[in-house]
């Protein structure tokens, strides 16, 4: 985290959550952030890649934690962030960075648009466009919004965005 909020884009995505006079890893409110009346609750669900039943959910289809996960919690309208650091391999410290910036700018930049259907009523329309943005998040002409963040948070601390190929 405190690499990641060495990233200006990256700091523009936390200062959102964050209230006035507030901080976290270095960064600092000056004014009331749009989204600071709902929390960015960021879990370390580091457990050595055994089945942990509090993130059984996050477990992938092999049995081992992802190395990440985002949920728009649909009861508090909070975003949850869950960063595996079991295994951050001989990467280290960047790995991280890149899954927390991938986290946050391919999936967390949904956010504000989720609190705006959930506050509407709109839980199926809900439900139906978080299903969707579940592949097309992956794809860089698919999420502009998310792609800006990601790659601007990327850029910003000197490492490659990594995308997958388009389908065609």
């Amino acid at each position: 985290m405190k690499k990641f909020a060495r990233s200006e884009t990256g700091k523009e995505f936390l200062l959102q959550y964050m209230k006035k006079g507030q901080s976290f890893y270095g960064v600092k409110a000056s004014e009331d952030g749009k989204l600071r009346d709902k929390k960015l609750n960021i879990y370390d669900i580091r457990n050595d890649n055994k089945v942990d039943r509090n993130y059984e959910w996050v477990m992938g289809y092999d049995g081992y934690i992802a190395t990440g996960k985002t949920a728009f919690d649909e009861k508090t309208g909070d975003l949850n962030v869950y960063i595996g650091t079991a295994e951050v391999g001989s990467d280290g410290v960047d790995a991280l960075v890149q899954t927390t910036a991938h986290e946050f700018g391919k999936h967390g930049t949904k956010h504000e648009r989720y609190l705006n259907l959930l506050n509407s009523g709109k839980n199926e329309q809900l439900s139906q466009q978080q299903d969707a943005d579940f592949d097309n998040d992956h794809y860089e002409s698919k999420n502009p919004k998310g792609a800006k963040v990601y790659n601007g948070i990327m850029n910003d601390l000197n490492m490659k965005p990594e995308w997958p190929k388009e389908k065609k």
